[in-house]
This record gives C-alpha cells, structure tokens and sequence, in this order.
C-alpha cells in the first residue's frame, strides 16, 4: 500500500493535477481516507518550491541608542534642476533614536565613504555596536573594514536594503526640496545646509514612531518610551518556513534598474546553494551558505524544496 506521501505525490503529479492544497486533499484524501489537510501542507512544504516570499521582512527593534546604525547612499537624481543632482551623499540613522545625519560626498568610493561616515560618527557623537548597509562595495572596501574593527563596529550586509535609512532619504529630500523652493537655491550639497537639515529634524520633528523627537529620545529617561513605542510598531507578521542546515536556497538578488516586472528577485534556478550553517546573534538568526562567506538574514533567502 502506498504511504500518504507517495498518494499525494500521485494525485499532485498526475496530468489534471497541480492543483491548489484545497484540491490536491481533496483528490488524495478520495485514494486514502486517513490523509489529512495537514498532510498534503506538510507534502507540498516539502516538495513544491516557493515561487514568491513576503514583501519585506520582520522588524528588529533595538534595545538603546547606539545598538544599531543604518548607512545608505543615495542621489537627487529625482531633481536634475538640482546642482550637482548627480552626484551622491550619504545618510546615517540610529534605529533606536532615530537620530538621523546626512552628507554629501565626492563620489562613490571607498575614501569619499569613509570621510562622510567619520563626520557623520561625529556628528551622532559616538559609533554604534552595528552598522547595517547594502551591498554598495565601498561599504565593505578595505579602509572601511579597517575602519569597522578600529572602533568594534559589527557590520551587517543586506543584498536588499536599509530600510529605516530609506524612508529617512524620503523625508530628507522632502525637506530640501521644500527649503530649497523658499530660498529659490539650487545647492543642496553643503555640509552646512544638510547639517541645518538635520538640525530641524532631530530636534524639532517628533517622529511618528516614537512620539518624540530624535534628540528628546536619546536622553536615558525616555528609553522606556522610545521602546515600548516600537514593540508597538514593530512588524511580527511575516512567515518564513524553517530553514535548517543542509537545506537549499536561493539566493536574493537586485533587480537590474529597467528590468521588467516578470523577471524574479531570485537567483536562477539552477543556481541553488545549501546552508551549512546558523548563528543567532544580537537576537537575529544569521544563515551562512556556501555562496558566500557573510552571512545572510532570513529574508534574502528563499527555500527550495527537495534534498
């Protein structure tokens, strides 16, 4: 007598299936009475690959100011009557404040990067235990690297993005625009004039998270607040299946700028590669694979069925 598996395998492969979990139970469940829904989840969470992963990812909440930094690059591309539009600069923001600093910079290398994060460090008068960036390669360049371990920062590597670092270069070109529209200036690239930026924004702006502003928030009798506000807010919803080691993934990769919506975020399939390795640290779960030595979050991941 066939095993429940092998009868759901039957009823799944067979021409008038690769139906939806409704109607693969209800097909399996005519050959063998003791087949239950639970069964065909726990079959097609085995042997059918997953063709899409939630948006997004869960939220980490820091527990203090400094815990975690966020670095990200960006342009004023969106503006090309803007000067030197092309050129790029960096943002810095402490997930727990939400003290944020911005600077323009040269260009995109290493030696332009590690200027702007100095001034910016600082500026947020101290470094933090972690910083969290993309892929962008100055980010991980030998001076920055070397600059990471003079100062004991840990540094994580998203192949997607930094999110609260994104929504802050939203909020901070809003308000260059805008100031930039009442002065009738077109320079926005000054240190002076970001500094101002961030001046307003950390001391004046209470953020819609927190309830204070970045600057009340740093003061140790609002830490409690600041926490509890974010347990609040924080994203729990998303569902990833366990990945164990010796499981096989595929791995997350940017879409190319104008590549159409049908071409996937994931690598191909016959590019498949298996974890060999899990760390929880700092209340992250880190997977390591044979890709790449660094380590990867659970969200760039997406597991593929089989052995």
């Amino acid at each position: 007598m066939p095993t429940k598996d092998e009868t759901i395998a039957r009823v799944y492969d067979d021409f008038a299936g690769h139906g939806d979990l409704l109607d693969t139970y209800r097909k399996a469940k005519k050959l063998d009475p003791t087949i239950t829904m639970k069964d065909v989840a726990n079959w097609r969470e085995r042997n059918l690959d997953k063709k899409k992963q939630l948006h997004g990812y869960n939220s980490f909440v820091a527990s203090a100011p400094r815990e975690e930094y966020q670095l990200d690059m960006w342009f004023m591309r969106d503006n090309p009557d803007l000067d030197d539009y092309k050129l790029p600069a960096l943002i810095m923001v402490d997930i727990f404040t939400k003290m944020t600093f911005a600077v323009a910079i040269d260009n995109k290398n290493s030696e332009s990067v590690e200027k702007g994060v100095r001034q910016m460090m600082t500026w947020m008068k101290g470094t933090p235990e972690t910083l969290y960036t993309d892929d962008e390669a100055a980010f991980s360049a030998l001076n920055m690297r070397n600059y990471y371990e003079e100062h004991n920062i840990r540094h994580i590597i998203t192949r997607t993005h930094a999110p609260v670092a994104e929504r802050q270069i939203r909020t901070f070109k809003d308000m260059i625009f805008k100031r930039l529209d009442r002065t009738g200036s077109k320079d926005w690239r000054s240190e002076q004039f970001l500094y101002n930026i961030a001046l307003v924004y950390n001391g004046m702006r209470q953020h819609r998270t927190t309830g204070i502003t970045p600057m009340d928030a740093t003061k140790p009798q609002n830490e409690a607040t600041v926490k509890n506000h974010l347990e609040l807010h924080r994203v729990l919803k998303r569902k990833y299946p366990k990945l164990n080691v010796g499981d096989r993934v595929r791995i997350y990769t940017k879409k190319k700028e104008y590549a159409k919506e049908r071409y996937g975020v994931w690598s191909e399939k016959t590019e498949v590669y298996r974890v060999i390795d899990k760390r929880r640290d700092h209340g992250q779960w880190f997977y390591y694979t044979d890709y790449r030595h660094e380590p990867f979050m659970r969200h760039e991941l997406l597991k593929v069925a089989g052995e």
